[in-house]
């Protein structure tokens, strides 16, 4: 007895210290040349960083942009009280968040089947592009699927262990989730949809104060959404100019004629975009590659027919279809931007539940063959090497190679010329983006200095030798496509000296411009 006593303990021990190995793995590719892919600040990143300006200066702005709740840039704010105001503080928030999510998983899987696929759905978490690379991103994309593996967690939490309080957890994520991102909408009324496919089941209705708990889990959330509630109407979702709106909307306000087509080409795009091509987006997705790496997407596969054809109990199937689909609406409905389908970003709420299927799969291989079985620990260690070799060759290679110019911070090397010169001299930059990809934007330049100081941006178009001092020293960024106002040693008339600024892959960053 107590040496069956001591092996339990082993065991016990050695799952926990197996999850916290996961965890670090996780942490270790979340943080490898964290700072440097990506390394451009762009569009997106500037928008946040200007809604943080007025959050450190004492200010408590409340508003969306681009799709972007207020909640991410708020906890970003307090990392960059730490690691400075920079990139850096919102790619930090995006790793924590993405390391939540690898325990979020763990902890549903775990709940939902057993401490088996929970670990393997763990480590598909900390090692796959999908997850890995929204983590590096400084995005607040990365909470939706972090907040949603915690909701469904509680939910089985309330049920296993019969104890109704995990539902105010529950109606507190769903109502703060409502902050980071408008599509989050979506999440409630799958969550009380299962809640009632649960309900139907006898042992639910065991729990004795479940109304009372019900009750006041819906007054909490409703408490919570209440913001979100009355601000609805300046989403647009009606409106055919606005953000939202334009994306399933014609210019008459109505859907197209043949968006019922447009619908169904849409469902066969996501029903490919996990093994044969997947978000067109470079930043988010190497070169139009499935979501999935060839291991993970064959598992898929083998995770579905087991579940559909297997004796798990119908709830149980549920939990993970329901989400699986309904979570990818946001991107289905998207009728008319056909290259924004199928969406890595606005399906990304599924990500809990395609990995746990993904372990599913795996775990139905390795119990099924009695050859695998005898060979149970060396098949597993073969596929997650597999698996993981596949996403670091994604991540740390293909993606880098496939964003703008190879992933040369144009933006970057721009502030760090700026940061170089003294305080006596004057920076300009005239054009702006002229980068394949629409980079630097000014923005990227001005937040990613390292300190603070003005630099003069002279519009693509004006005249460029009515804003350039004769009395005082100045460099001039120079767009490259205006090389040729530099004559014979000569700017606007005035002699000057200059410099042809080139990438490591031979791209002109820029032309640097100087009269001193």
């Amino acid at each position: 007895m107590l040496i069956d006593k001591y092996k339990r303990n082993i065991l016990k021990n050695i799952d926990n210290y197996l999850i916290y190995l996961i965890i670090l793995l996780g942490l270790f590719l979340r943080l490898y040349k964290l700072d440097n892919i990506p390394a451009e600040i762009w569009g997106d990143i500037v928008e946040g960083m200007d809604f943080m300006t007025p959050i450190l200066e004492g200010k408590f702005p409340f508003h969306y942009v681009l799709g972007n709740g207020p909640i991410f840039f708020y906890i970003a704010s307090l990392f960059s009280l730490i690691v400075g105001f920079n990139f850096l503080a919102l790619k930090v928030t995006s790793v924590v968040f993405g390391l939540l999510l690898v325990f979020g998983g763990y902890l549903f899987a775990r709940e939902l089947f057993n401490k088996e696929i929970a670990l393997i759905t763990a480590f598909l978490l900390a090692v796959s592009k999908w997850p890995v690379i929204y983590s590096r991103l400084g995005l607040m994309n990365i909470m939706i699927p972090t907040v949603i593996s915690y909701i469904f967690y509680f939910l089985l939490k309330s049920i296993n262990n019969k104890n109704p309080t995990f539902l105010l957890y529950c109606s507190l994520l769903l109502g703060l989730g409502l902050y980071i991102y408008p599509a989050f909408i979506i999440v409630p009324p799958v969550f009380f949809l299962t809640l009632i496919i649960f309900a139907l089941n006898k042992d639910f209705k065991k729990i004795l104060p479940i109304k009372k708990y019900l009750m006041v889990s819906l007054i909490v959330f409703f408490l919570l959404s209440t913001p979100f509630i009355l601000s609805f109407d300046k989403f647009g979702f009606g409106d055919t100019n606005s953000y939202f709106g334009s994306k399933f909307l014609v210019a008459s306000g109505t859907l197209a004629p043949d968006f019922i087509n447009r619908f169904y080409s849409n469902i066969v795009k996501h029903l490919l975009m996990f093994n044969y091509k997947g978000d067109a987006c470079f930043r988010i997705n190497p070169t139009n590659s499935p979501q999935l790496d060839l291991v993970s997407g064959i598992f898929f596969i083998v995770g579905i027919i087991y579940l559909l054809f297997s004796k798990i109990e119908c709830k149980k199937q549920f939990l993970l279809f329901i989400p699986l689909i309904a979570f990818q609406l946001p991107s289905l409905l998207v009728l008319n931007v056909r290259t924004d389908v199928p969406s890595a970003t606005r399906s990304i709420g599924i990500i809990p539940f395609l990995y746990v299927i993904i372990a599913l799969g795996i775990n139905f291989i390795i119990g099924k063959a009695d050859l695998i079985q005898k060979n149970k620990n060396l098949f597993l260690t073969i596929i997650f090497s597999c698996i993981t070799i596949l996403n670091i060759k994604q991540v740390f290679v293909d993606y880098s190679k496939g964003l703008p110019h190879k992933n040369t911070p144009f933006g970057r090397i721009i502030a760090d010329k700026i940061d170089g010169l003294t305080y006596g001299i004057q920076p300009y930059v005239y054009s702006c983006c002229w980068g394949d990809w629409g980079q630097p934007e000014p923005g990227g330049i001005t937040y990613a200095l390292k300190r603070t100081r003005d630099i003069n941006f002279i519009p693509r178009g004006e005249n460029l030798c009515l804003y350039l001092p004769d009395d005082t020293d100045y460099y001039l960024i120079l767009d490259p496509n205006y090389k040729h106002l530099l004559k014979d040693g000569l700017l606007c008339g005035f002699k000057i000296d200059h410099e042809e600024v080139v990438s490591k892959y031979n791209d002109v960053v820029f032309i640097g411009v100087w009269n001193y």
